[in-house]
Parts: structure tokens; sequence; C-alpha cells
């Protein structure tokens, strides 16, 4: 996972980002180059190994899911729910899906 430090950091100064992008897309290069000014980070997952990551950082932020497929999609977006993000967007492959927390999930 790349990215993630100065999301941490931020947490850790007390401030909240108005939103985190999640890109597990091979190829995609830029996530941990963010625009601090933005507060929208990004974070790279591709290729990573999900059962090693630790999303604990998007507690209570909404999440914007980018991924290849919808398996990773998916297991990225049920990991962001258990650390209780606000709000998660996937996109993967031609599908989209929303979910609010205290919500249901719905399909575009």
């Amino acid at each position: 996972m790349r990215g993630h430090d100065a999301v941490i950091k931020m947490r850790l100064q007390g401030f909240k980002p108005a939103s985190v992008w999640i890109w597990d897309m091979p190829g995609y290069v830029g996530g941990s180059k963010w625009i601090e000014d933005l507060q929208m980070p990004q974070i790279e997952t591709a290729g990573d190994d999900l059962s090693s990551i630790d999303l604990r950082f998007v507690v209570g932020c909404e999440v914007f899911v980018n991924a290849e497929s919808v398996g990773r999609g998916k297991r990225i977006a049920a990991m962001c729910q258990k650390s209780e993000a606000s709000r998660v967007v996937v996109f993967a492959a031609d599908k989209a899906a929303l979910w609010t927390k205290g919500g249901t999930w719905q399909n575009f």
C-alpha cells in the first residue's frame, strides 16, 4: 500500500480528509503524490495482498474505491465498512455501487 502514511499522520494530528480514494488498478501511478491542500488522499493498493492492509485510517471518511476487478473492489469495500467509513463508493470493471453507514448497498 502506498500513500497511506501521510493520511495516518494527518489523522494523528486531528484532521480528517474530505474523502479518501483507493486505487486498486495495475499501472495506476500517482496515488502517493496527492496534493495535501485538496485533502483527498489517494492510496495505491494494486498488486498488494489485501489481507495485510490496514484501513483503519478511513474511519468516518467517505471512500471511493477504483478497482480493476469486482472481487477486489468488494473486498476493499468490506474492509472500509469494517473500518467504519461513513460512505463507500466502488467502481469496478463496468459496475458501481454505493453504501452509506447504517444503510444498504445500492448498485448502479
